[in-house]
């Protein structure tokens, strides 16, 4: 199994990333159509309002509220106004003494929910108020589906609450919710966190899954493990930046690069704001990619709305008819009346209203018919538990494949109907699958670009644990991989020992750099020729010669000729520079420089002259002369050894003494030894 190979290498220094988009935003989708285009549940959490006095005053920003306390009579309710208009506000009537609770003319009967949007500067019901009969059978007996059931809930909700410890199932422990303690098991009824799956050994447990990468976890001899079960990379991220890439061709680790060459590579209330939407000759064009509308101006007849086609099924519209006039407002052949609001939702190439309009339809048998919920529906369990037993594959399901509970494998599938792991989540390329979050920090799963990511996308550390014990944290702001500490200070941090068991083998220093480690373990690098500098090592650092006799004739007379050195055989970078036009080197740093140089004149016009050679480095110069070789051949050399600073220039001239003597020059050398100080 590929994955196997990957982690074990992979997470001795693994780290994370994460992905933006631009324009509209999409959950679960990667063509968002809208602003906000969510392909899944959204949660509001609630909050528990107590009545005093018969009144009671709804918190500002909150989009679920639960009324409490002892009623007297008719409950009234102060709700502060929206920041922003398209707000939505969901009121519970949990009040004891049977009595209802209304908000801007509205009453939600007790133990009743009921969901307001706010537009036009107030609070408004979306279905007026009319809540229907109550759910039968369910709640007092066990029974036999007779057929395939769905549950048409359109924009309803449907909740169970439980305070037993494995209060709903799914076709035994396939799917448990405990109530007590507020978590979900997957292969177990006692699960011990949030989310526990639980799987036989040497079995996968989680699947995210675009159809082509694979990010799956997995539990097996002795470990678990995570990472792509496909030829795509895994990536570790944290502020929603790759920090580790896993190759998934080579297994190559890369830290803050996405391209490792080597083994390990290291380079250094939710609103849908609304429009408004004037009516004119008593026809009004909803603007494309709007989530709320608000019609307004003055109608003389029923208002004929066009609103153009959602780019995909399942956009959704709120239409609040605030015309003045009196008269109701049309789309697809839907009247909103005046004063009151409607949802609509995009389905087979059309705007399909949630509820007709029509809002107080008696629930039916779920046993033996399908059908289609009034209004939202709460199951209270309190200490009884509610299980579903099936051996289908899509045994259970929610809104399609956003949730599936496969009876007949035991496993759970969140955007498939066939998942083949204990939990699948299936998304499009470029989507987010899993989200852990506490409000501030969001851990989550991902796949695009052809590679698979975890980790957070929030500005907090990313941390890998063994034994409930962390072992590598991947800061979030600097990205800083550290291994047994908790700290990281370098791209780097390893607290404990390491190994390396493959090393490309050098035969020579070349322009390779050499590491050192500092007394608190702190890995730089120093470049080879700085190093022997360190020591005190003369260090050949520039070698020239001339091979050829040059045939221009040099004029005597005392006249200075550059010696022409045309072959640079070393010249050690950072050292100096060499000027092949000038024929002079200049220093890079201080120290003392060897000069050991030679030149063969030829063709001396007269052997009776002085012939010098004069090595010059920085402010001062050594003379060498020479006498006849051969005939009129003169062959000079000598050794200048000189402390020069950086920018001091090194070079070689010949000349003659008096007289008219000419010549040419032959071949020579100069080689540059330099000895730091």
């Amino acid at each position: 199994m590929n994955i196997k190979n990957l982690l074990v290498i992979g997470f001795s220094s693994i780290a994370a990333s994460f992905f933006a988009q631009s324009g509209n935003v999409g959950i679960n989708t990667t063509t968002p159509g809208t602003t906000l285009d969510v392909n899944g549940a959204i949660t509001n959490r609630e909050t528990i309002a107590s009545v005093s006095a018969n009144v009671v005053t709804v918190p500002a920003n909150v989009s679920q509220v639960q009324l409490s306390g002892m009623a007297t009579a008719n409950v009234t309710i102060n709700a502060p106004g929206a920041p922003n208009a398209g707000q939505r506000l969901v009121v519970f009537n949990n009040t004891t003494g049977g009595f209802g609770a209304t908000l801007n003319g509205v009453t939600i009967p007790n133990g009743k929910a009921l969901e307001f949007v706010y537009s036009n500067s107030g609070w408004r019901s979306t279905d007026g108020g009319s809540l229907g009969a109550t759910p039968v059978n369910i709640y007092t007996a066990d029974g036999t589906l007779s057929g395939n059931r769905t549950v048409a809930q359109g924009a309803n909700t449907l909740a169970f609450t439980g305070t037993a410890v494995n209060a709903f199932s799914v076709a035994g422990n396939t799917l448990s919710v405990d109530a007590a303690n507020g978590r979900l098991g997957i292969g177990t009824t006692t699960p011990n966190t949030k989310l526990t799956i639980r799987t036989s050994d040497n079995s996968f447990g989680i699947n995210h899954t675009n159809g082509t990468v694979n990010l799956q976890s997995f539990i097996g001899s002795g470990a678990g493990w995570i990472g792509t079960t496909t030829p795509h990379d895994f990536k570790l991220e944290s502020n929603n930046n790759a920090r580790i890439t896993i190759s998934g061709n080579t297994g190559n680790v890369g830290i803050i690069t996405t391209t490792p060459g080597t083994a390990l590579d290291v380079d250094g209330a939710i609103t849908n704001r609304e429009t408004i939407a004037p009516v004119s000759a008593n026809a009004v064009t909803v603007p494309a990619n709007v989530s709320q509308v608000q019609l307004s101006g003055a109608a003389t007849a029923n208002v004929t709305i066009t609103a153009p086609g959602a780019p995909n099924a399942g956009q959704r519209l709120v239409v609040f008819n605030n015309t003045t006039g009196g008269f109701g407002a049309t789309l697809n052949g839907v009247t909103i009346p005046n004063g009151k609001a409607l949802e609509f939702v995009y389905s087979n190439s059309g705007w399909r209203s949630t509820d007709g309009g029509s809002l107080g339809a008696t629930p039916v048998n779920i046993y033996t018919a399908d059908g289609t919920l009034s209004g939202n529906r709460t199951v209270a369990q309190g200490a009884n538990t509610l299980a579903f037993t099936g051996t289908a594959v899509n045994a259970f399901s929610v809104a399609g494949n956003t949730l599936s509970v496969d009876a007949a494998n035991g496993r759970l599938g969140i955007g498939t109907t066939t998942p083949d792991t204990k939990l699948t989540i299936s998304t499009p390329d470029n989507s987010f699958g899993i989200n852990h979050t506490n409000g501030t920090v969001s851990l989550k799963s991902f796949i695009g670009a052809g590679a698979g990511w975890i980790g957070t996308t929030t500005p907090h550390d990313f941390r890998l644990e063994s034994n409930n014990i962390p072992r590598m944290i991947i800061t979030g702001n600097t990205g800083n991989v550290g291994i047994n500490t908790t700290t990281p200070t370098t791209t780097l941090d390893i607290d404990g020992t390491l190994r390396v068991r493959s090393l490309p083998l050098q035969t020579t220093l070349g322009i390779s750099n050499i590491l050192l480690s500092d007394t608190s373990g702190v890995v730089s690098q120093i470049t080879n020729n700085d190093f022997i500098n360190t020591l005190k090592v003369p260090n050949n650092i520039f070698n020239a010669e001339q091979t050829t006799s040059i045939s221009t004739s040099l004029p005597g007379t005392g006249a200075a000729n550059r010696v022409v050195f045309g072959t640079v055989n070393i010249n050690t970078p950072g050292a100096g520079t060499w000027d092949s036009v000038n024929n002079t080197y200049t220093v890079a740093k201080k120290g003392i420089y060897q000069i050991v140089t030679g030149v063969k004149l030829e063709n001396a016009t007269s052997t009776i002259n002085n012939y010098g050679l004069y090595i010059t480095a920085g402010s001062g110069s050594w003379t060498y002369s020479g006498v006849s070789q051969i005939g009129n051949l003169f062959l000079l050399s000598g050794t200048y050894v000189k402390l020069l600073n950086a920018g001091d220039l090194i070079f070689c001239d010949t000349k003659t003494g008096a007289g008219t003597a000419n010549y040419t020059q032959g071949n020579a050398f100069i080689h540059i030894i330099y000895t730091s100080l």
